[in-house]
């Protein structure tokens, strides 16, 4: 029986991809999280909890930044495959002198050095659409130069993928690295845009929003994302690559909502008139080297993916008990960008 460790695996897309495993394979599944109050911890518990019975799964609270806390985990267990998504996106969610420098850079070459050290046979790094920036015209594609990071988690998740590649021709490892576009779905992080597009139409509070409602970005429904991770790991023709995970296409602001309020029966309501034409931004993934190399294919169109969010955010009220909205970076959405 295989073994996969997954960081970050009580986050957004890990938990889902701990339920696919349970449910599709025979493997067991290491999670490592450090369950850090980016959002409430709660709700990282509460993504696991239908699976903490099954006895192939071991939980495990630790910060990757912390090399005994990674050595520790590899000590008595042998991993086929490392599956890293443990990462923060926010200077804001430093605590107790923890930076994401840290846990992105530091966190990551941790877990390099531990899975070179134990022959680990596959390592997937889950980086983000963000290296691309705003500057690159769409599609965007692997072999564009990422050469300007406009944020400082753009470039933590750039330096990261240097380091998978560093890591490959020095200790002859295989390493993936995988570029999340817009995920979404159930068990969505209550700070991104379309959580808080739902959660204002639900309430009947004004949106506001910070960019034109025409400008149109890559969004893929998270069991996607799963897949693709998944037909990763036994890739072997290479021992590097990066491969976009995306819709391959856009979808509006506007559609958005408009999904939205016919699925939830409600109107949105606006504070302020939309920005104009020029502010209109397309950023779309090109995917067909996924394709190509993965057999990797999204089959969740946007309206059966924002209709499958919105069934869980009507139903799962777990969010709501433990909301935690502040006024902080996070509320303001970013729309371009991956989001785990």
């Amino acid at each position: 029986m295989k073994n996969v460790l997954i960081t970050g695996g009580a986050g957004f897309i890990g938990s889902q991809l701990v339920s696919s495993f349970l449910a599709e394979t025979d493997w067991k599944v290491c999670v490592l999280d450090d369950f850090n109050n980016s959002y409430s911890p709660v709700l990282k518990y509460h993504n696991l909890a239908p699976f903490t019975k099954d006895p192939r799964l071991s939980l495990f609270g630790g910060d990757i930044s912390s090399e005994a806390v990674v050595e520790g985990l590899f000590e008595h267990r042998k991993f086929h495959c490392i599956i890293h998504l443990a990462d923060k996106r926010y200077p804001e969610d430093a605590r107790n002198g923890r930076t994401f420098e840290a846990i992105n850079i530091q966190g990551t070459l941790n877990l390099l050095n531990a899975a070179r050290k134990s022959n680990v046979e596959s390592f997937i790094f889950g980086s983000s659409a963000e290296v691309y920036g705003t500057k690159n015209t769409s599609p965007l594609s692997e072999t564009l130069p990422i050469e300007e990071n406009e944020s400082p988690f753009a470039l933590t998740k750039s330096i990261g993928e240097s380091l998978c590649h560093s890591y490959t021709q020095l200790h002859k490892m295989r390493c993936v690295c995988l570029r999340f576009f817009n995920v979404y779905g159930p068990r969505q992080d209550p700070h991104t845009l379309l959580f808080g597009l739902a959660r204002a139409i639900e309430n009947g509070t004004p949106i506001s929003l910070r960019c034109d409602s025409d400008s149109q970005f890559d969004y893929v429904f998270v069991s996607d994302i799963v897949d693709g991770i998944k037909a990763s790991i036994d890739y072997d023709r290479t021992s590097f690559e990066i491969f976009n995970l995306g819709s391959g296409s856009c979808v509006s602001i506007r559609l958005i909502i408009e999904h939205l309020e016919s699925i939830m029966k409600r109107p949105a309501k606006f504070t302020k008139a939309l920005f104009p034409a020029e502010k209109r931004t397309t950023l779309f993934a090109q995917i067909e080297k996924a394709r190509t190399m993965l057999g990797f294919e999204p089959k969740v169109s946007i309206e059966d993916g924002i209709r499958s969010f919105v069934d869980w955010f009507q139903t799962d009220r777990m969010w709501e008990k433990y909301q935690d909205f502040p006024d902080d970076p996070r509320e303001k959405a970013t729309v371009s960008g991956s989001s785990k």
